[in-house]
C-alpha cells in the first residue's frame, strides 16, 4: 500500500486549504486589471503556433481557449487558479505518501498557500503557476512509478514533463535534476528498466513540435534566454537569489523545507531524489543568474518531507510546533496583503517600502501589480495622438510600440477597427509590420535615436501618462514621424529586440 487512508481531519485540512486558495483568488480576480503579460498571451493566442520567442505555446493556447469562451479576467485566470489548487492537492498526496498525517499536511499546505510567490503567481494567468503544477505532477508520478514499477506510470510522468516543457522550457531542467536524483538514489538499475526510457521518449515526443519551431525560426528562445541571463547577471548576484528564497517563499517556511532537505538526505529515502533535485536546481539557478521564483517547481515534495519530519518532532515539542504553525499563518496572511491585488496599490507600495525598502527597491517586489495598471491610459493616449493627425494621414499611419505589453494593450483595449499596433519586441517582431512602407509612423516606447535614423522629421504629438503603471510604462512621449528615409524593413531590423532592455544609444538591435 503506497499511502495510508485519509481520515476526516486530513480531508478537512486539505479541502479547507484548497477552498481558501480558490476563494481568495476568485474574490480578487478583477480587483486590478489585465497584466501586460496576459494581454500578450491573448495576442499570441490569436496566432496559434508551436512556439514563441520568449515562451513555449501552452499558456497562449490556454489564453486562446479563454478568449473563445468569452474572455474576461475570470475566465482567463481560471487555469491559474486551478493550477494553484492542484499544486496544493499534490503536495498533500506527498505528505500522506511519506507517512504524514493531517498536522503535516497543515504545515506543508500553509507553507505553500501563504508563500508570497505562490499568492502572486495565482493572481493571474502566467507561466510559473502552470509550470509549478505540472512539475509537481511530474514528481508525484515519478514517485508512483518508482514505487510500483508500472511502465504506464513512467509514460504518464513523461507526458506530464513534456506538458511542463510546453509551459516553460526550464521545466526540462527540473526533469533532468529529478532524473539525477532518481539515478543517485535508485542506482544504475533504473537505467536498465524500460519505464524511465519510455517516459523520456514521451516527454520528447510532446515537446518535439516546439523544438521544430525553434529550429525553423533560428532558435530565438536561446537568444532571448542568453540576453536575459546577461541582464539578470548585471543586476542580481547569488546573494539576491538566495535572499529571494526567504522572501518569495515565506521566511518562516525555511524550517519546513530545511527539515525536508535534512531528513531526506539523512533518513527519508523516498524523499531523497527530490532533495537532490532541489539542490541541483538551486545550484544551476545561482550559477546562471536565475530569478528567485524559478525554484518554485522544486518546493512541493521537499516541503512535504519537512512537514512530516516536523510532525514527528512535534511529539517532543508540542508548544514549538504550535508556535510555528501560528507564526506561519499570521505572517503569511500579512505578507498576502502586499502580495495579492487586495489593497489599493499606493498602500501596497507604502507598506512594501516600509517593510523591505532597506534591502530592495519596492518596485522590484510590486512590479507585477503595477503591470496590471495603465493599459487603458495607453490606448486612450494613442487614440488621441492619431486623432491629432491631419485626416489624410490617420488611415495610413502605422502605430509602433516599444514593448509587447504596450502593443498588446493597444490591440486588445482600443475601439474595434482601430489600426493594429506593431512592435519589434519578442514575438511581435516575427509577426512583422504588415507592410513595406509607412509614410507616417506614430511611435512610443522606442528610443528617438532609432526613429530619427529612419525618418527625416519626428515631432512629439502626445504623451502616455499612467502614474500607477510600471516606471517604463509611463511618462512616455508619443512621436509622429514623417518622410521615411528608407523602406520599413530597415526600421524593422533596427527595432528587433529579443530582450527586455534596449541596446545602448546608437547600437542597433541584432
Amino acid at each position: 500500500m503506497l499511502a495510508p487512508r485519509w481520515d476526516r481531519a486530513s480531508v478537512a485540512v486539505v479541502g479547507g486549504a484548497c477552498a481558501a486558495k480558490a476563494g481568495v483568488h476568485l474574490a480578487l480576480v478583477d480587483r486590478y486589471g489585465y497584466h501586460g503579460d496576459e494581454l500578450y498571451f491573448l495576442e499570441c493566442g490569436r496566432r496559434l503556433a508551436f512556439g514563441y520567442v520568449d515562451h513555449p505555446p501552452l499558456i497562449p493556447w490556454l489564453a486562446r481557449a479563454a478568449d473563445a469562451l468569452g474572455g474576461g479576467l475570470l475566465v482567463l485566470r481560471l487555469p491559474a487558479i486551478a493550477a494553484g489548487v492542484g499544486t496544493l492537492w499534490i503536495t498533500s498526496l506527498f505528505v500522506r505518501a511519506l507517512g504524514g498525517g493531517w498536522r503535516a499536511q497543515l504545515v506543508a499546505l500553509l507553507s505553500l498557500l501563504l508563500a508570497p510567490a505562490h499568492l502572486r503567481m495565482g493572481a493571474m494567468l502566467d507561466i510559473p503557476v502552470v509550470e509549478g503544477f505540472l512539475c509537481a505532477l511530474v514528481a508525484w508520478l515519478v514517485w508512483r512509478a518508482a514505487a510500483t514499477g508500472r511502465t504506464r506510470t513512467w509514460v504518464l510522468a513523461g507526458l506530464a514533463l513534456g506538458a511542463a516543457g510546453l509551459a516553460k522550457h526550464s521545466s526540462l531542467a527540473f526533469g533532468a535534476a529529478l532524473g539525477l536524483g532518481m539515478l543517485l538514489v535508485e542506482g544504475r538499475g533504473l537505467l536498465r528498466a524500460r519505464g524511465p526510457w519510455l517516459g523520456a521518449g514521451a516527454a520528447l515526443l510532446v515537446v518535439a513540435p516546439n523544438l521544430a519551431w525553434q529550429f525553423t525560426h533560428g532558435l530565438p528562445t536561446l537568444e532571448f534566454m542568453g540576453a536575459m541571463r546577461r541582464e539578470l547577471g548585471a543586476h542580481q548576484g547569488p546573494a539576491l537569489f538566495l535572499a529571494g528564497q526567504l522572501l518569495y517563499f515565506h521566511p518562516l517556511a525555511v524550517p519546513v523545507w530545511g527539515a525536508g532537505l535534512v531528513s531526506a538526505l539523512r533518513g527519508q529515502r523516498a524523499a531523497r531524489p527530490f532533495a537532490i533535485a532541489f539542490l541541483a536546481l538551486a545550484a544551476v539557478y545561482v550559477a546562471t543568474s536565475g530569478k528567485p521564483y524559478y525554484l518554485a517547481s522544486a518546493y512541493p515534495p521537499v516541503l512535504a518531507a519537512g512537514a512530516v519530519a516536523l510532525e514527528r518532532w512535534r511529539e517532543r515539542a508540542v508548544a514549538g510546533w504550535r508556535a510555528l504553525v501560528a507564526a506561519l499563518a499570521v505572517t503569511g496572511a500579512g505578507l498576502g496583503l502586499v502580495a495579492l491585488p487586495a489593497l489599493p496599490l499606493t498602500t501596497v507600495d507604502s507598506v512594501t517600502g516600509a517593510l523591505f525598502g532597506w534591502a530592495v527597491r519596492p518596485i522590484d517586489l510590486t512590479h507585477d501589480l503595477h503591470a496590471m495598471y495603465g493599459w487603458r491610459e495607453h490606448a486612450a493616449a494613442i487614440d488621441h495622438a492619431l486623432a491629432s493627425l491631419p485626416e489624410p494621414e490617420r488611415g495610413d499611419a502605422l502605430v509602433l510600440a516599444g514593448t509587447y505589453s504596450q502593443a498588446a494593450a493597444l490591440n486588445r483595449l482600443r475601439r474595434p477597427g482601430a489600426p493594429r499596433a506593431v512592435s519589434g519586441h519578442m514575438t511581435y517582431h516575427l509577426w512583422g509590420p504588415g507592410r513595406a512602407r509607412a509614410p507616417v509612423l506614430v511611435a512610443y516606447g522606442v528610443p528617438l535615436s532609432i526613429l530619427e535614423r529612419h525618418y527625416a522629421r519626428c515631432a512629439e504629438v502626445g504623451r502616455v501618462d499612467a502614474p500607477l503603471a510600471r516606471p517604463h510604462d509611463t511618462d512616455l512621449p508619443i512621436h509622429a514621424c514623417r518622410e521615411p528615409l528608407d523602406e520599413l524593413p530597415a526600421l524593422w531590423a533596427d527595432v528587433r529586440r529579443y530582450r527586455q532592455r534596449w541596446d545602448p544609444p546608437g547600437v542597433a538591435a541584432r
